[in-house]
């Protein structure tokens, strides 16, 4: 399927990824379902970097689980490694990977393990000129998401740098 009309959102994004070569770059995209969220966020993802998708349904372990063999199969953790909780995957993210890293319906750890966001809190606060590191952090549930990152009583408060609220496409 032909990518269509998301040019500026795409160079935005690129300009961004530029931008996390030099500090930790942190980017939101929110938008109702079925905007293009995901497709736009595979319109930039190269072979190296990481797609994680937040299942709401998955129990917490099981989807640790899921991002470890994710993790082995880019090569950022070796066979023999494991993920015991999400600290250690905070922990290999931030050490050990450049690129960029999407999380896709971020706003679901809020029913799979709240701790995520105080973890990626201090790990966004310690690793702030981290270079090389792009966190993209997409979500559907537009009020929740927006709660998340620009309500002050929040754990991941001003802890993004850009975001992009995606508009659906107009029909011409």
């Amino acid at each position: 399927m032909k990518f269509i009309n998301r040019f500026s959102e795409i160079n935005y994004i690129k300009e961004t990824v530029k931008l996390s070569k030099l500090k930790l770059f942190s980017l939101s995209i929110i938008g109702l379902r079925r905007v293009g969220k995901t497709r736009l966020i595979f319109e930039i993802l190269s072979d190296k970097d990481i797609y994680f998708f937040v299942n709401k349904n998955k129990e917490s372990q099981s989807l640790l689980e899921e991002y470890e063999a994710i993790l082995k199969e880019k090569k950022v953790l070796s066979e023999l490694e494991s993920l015991r909780n999400w600290e250690d995957y905070f922990n290999i993210i931030f050490e050990r990977f450049k690129g960029v890293v999407a999380f896709d319906e971020f706003q679901n750890f809020i029913n799979v393990d709240n701790s995520v966001f105080g973890i990626l809190q201090k790990y966004i606060d310690l690793n702030e000129n981290k270079k090389g590191l792009l966190l993209i952090f997409s979500g559907s549930t537009i009020g929740l998401m927006k709660k998340l990152f620009l309500d002050s009583k929040e754990l991941l408060y001003g802890r993004i740098k850009r975001k992009i609220e995606l508009q659906p496409l107009l029909l011409q």
